[in-house]
C-alpha cells in the first residue's frame, strides 16, 4: 500500500477475517468508454434524422420532371440500402450502451453514460424504423405505375337523362 490511490480505494485490513478479503480496486473508465461511444453514436444518427427525410423530400418533390423511371429506381433501392446500413450501426450503438452497463455494474462504476447511451440508441432506433416503413411507402408510390383514374366520358346533350 505504498500508493495513496491503493489506500483510498482499499478496505480496511482490521478486524476478524480481514487476511480473506482482497482490497477494492479502482473503479475502471471501461463503462464510461462504452456509454461514451453509445452516446455518440446514438446522436450523430439522430442528426441525421431530419437530413435523411430532407433527401426524400427533394426526391419526391424532383422526380417527376427530372428524373427518368430507372433513375427513381436507383435512388430509391441507394436510400433504402443506406437506412438499413445506419439501421444496423444504431443497433451497434444499443448494444456498445449494453455492454457499458454490464461492465458499469460489475465494476461497481457509475452507469450514467451507458444508460444515456442506450436510452438515446433505442429512442434513435424507433425513428429510423419510422423513416424507413415511410420510405418504403414512398419508394412504392415512386416505383409503381401511376394509375389515372379513368375520365368518365362527358354527358351529351342529346341523352335524355
Amino acid at each position: 500500500m505504498s500508493k495513496p490511490e491503493e489506500r483510498i480505494w482499499s478496505r480496511s485490513l482490521e478486524g476478524p477475517g480481514a487476511e480473506s478479503t482482497p482490497p477494492l480496486a479502482f473503479p475502471g473508465r471501461r463503462a464510461a468508454e462504452w456509454g461514451l461511444a453509445s452516446l455518440l453514436m446514438g446522436s450523430v444518427f439522430m442528426l441525421l434524422c431530419p437530413l435523411t427525410l430532407l433527401v426524400w423530400a427533394s426526391v419526391i418533390s424532383v422526380h417527376e420532371k427530372r428524373w427518368d423511371k430507372p433513375s427513381v429506381n436507383t435512388i430509391c433501392t441507394a436510400l433504402i440500402v443506406t437506412e438499413f446500413g445506419v439501421l444496423v450501426l444504431i443497433l451497434v450503438g444499443v448494444v456498445f450502451g449494453l455492454v457499458g452497463w454490464s461492465t458499469a455494474r460489475t465494476e461497481r462504476a457509475p452507469a450514467a453514460l451507458p444508460v444515456a447511451g442506450t436510452m438515446l440508441g433505442l429512442m434513435t432506433l424507433l425513428f429510423w424504423i419510422i423513416i424507413l416503413a415511410s420510405s418504403f411507402i414512398t419508394s412504392h408510390s415512386l416505383i409503381r405505375p401511376h394509375r389515372t383514374t379513368p375520365v368518365p366520358p362527358s354527358v351529351s346533350e342529346d341523352e335524355p337523362w
